[in-house]
This record gives structure tokens, C-alpha cells and sequence, in this order.
């Protein structure tokens, strides 16, 4: 799944892509051909100055991706929210 948060790769910053870039980034993913104008070749962060490929960008690269670890604290947060949640309810 695309995800609008990307961190920039100098810094770890969070930034946004635009609505052009996740339409771009969409159509990257589902593997399908695409041919966009695109006039900028990089942006800058505004925290660091740092330049980023757009080219990257669409491609996904930066996207902030948990990873198994974050997945794996996510799941154990929601075994114990409806640990409780049955306890609250049996007693």
C-alpha cells in the first residue's frame, strides 16, 4: 500500500507526498505503465536542504515502512486491548 509519509534520507524528517506524487506512486506500485511530465527532478527538504529524487520518491523509497519489529508491537498492543476488553466484559 502507498503511503503518503516519506522521510527524507539525510535527515529522517517527515514530509508529504502531494496528491500527484501518491497518484504517480499508485500507479508505480500496481506495476502498470505510466508516462508523466514531471519538470522537477528533485525537491528539497525543508529541513535540511537536502535534495530528493522525485524519481525515488514515486518509487517508494523514502516511505516510512514499520518493518517486522513494528508489526509485531502493533499486534501484541491489540492482543492486549481485547485482553482487557474480555476481562472487562467477564467480570
Amino acid at each position: 500500500m502507498v503511503q503518503r509519509e516519506f522521510f527524507c534520507p539525510k535527515c529522517r524528517s517527515s514530509l508529504q507526498k502531494s496528491d500527484a506524487m501518491m497518484m504517480l506512486s499508485e500507479i508505480h506500485q500496481s506495476g502498470d505503465s505510466y508516462m508523466a511530465n514531471v519538470t522537477v527532478e528533485h525537491v528539497t527538504c525543508p529541513a535540511c536542504g537536502a535534495a530528493i529524487s522525485v524519481n525515488d520518491i514515486v518509487a517508494g523509497k523514502f516511505d516510512g515502512r514499520s518493518g517486522p519489529i513494528g508489526n509485531l508491537l502493533g499486534l501484541a498492543v491489540l492482543a492486549g486491548i481485547i485482553f482487557f476488553v474480555f476481562q472487562a466484559c467477564s467480570s
